[in-house]
């Protein structure tokens, strides 16, 4: 399923009580992508550091992604025209809440339910 998939790494945050979940690199084999892996993988970085800081307010920390040509790409891209070459990137971040958990979950599973070979509509 996975090629190579480094672990995301959290780390204190720089608010009160915050822990940060960063991203890591997941490359997932073409037979596996658009069922929301990578998703799954936060989540999971999520939960096994909750069971550790219990009281702690997690956050995610990500780069945003430009590999397809959506709005979100189009946006980010007329933010920093130059992104391939001057090593400047645009960031987003967001706390867990139970709004984010339930849409961290829904999402996945809607994509793994899905049967083969139905289009992805995102």
């Amino acid at each position: 399923m996975c090629e190579t998939g480094i672990h995301a790494r959290t780390a204190p945050f720089g608010l009160p009580g915050g822990r940060v979940i960063l991203g890591g690199k997941l490359r997932i084999l073409p037979g596996f992508r658009n069922r929301g892996l990578h998703l799954l993988s936060g989540l999971t970085s999520f939960l096994q550091d909750k069971l550790r800081h219990p009281r702690s307010r997690h956050y995610r920390l990500s780069i945003a992604s430009l590999f397809f040509d959506r709005p979100a790409a189009r946006a980010y891209a007329a933010v920093n025209p130059e992104f391939r070459t001057n090593g400047y990137y645009v960031g987003f971040w967001f706390r867990f809440t139970p709004d984010n958990l339930a849409s961290l979950t829904r999402a996945p599973l809607r994509k793994l339910l899905r049967s083969p070979g139905t289009p992805h509509l995102e």
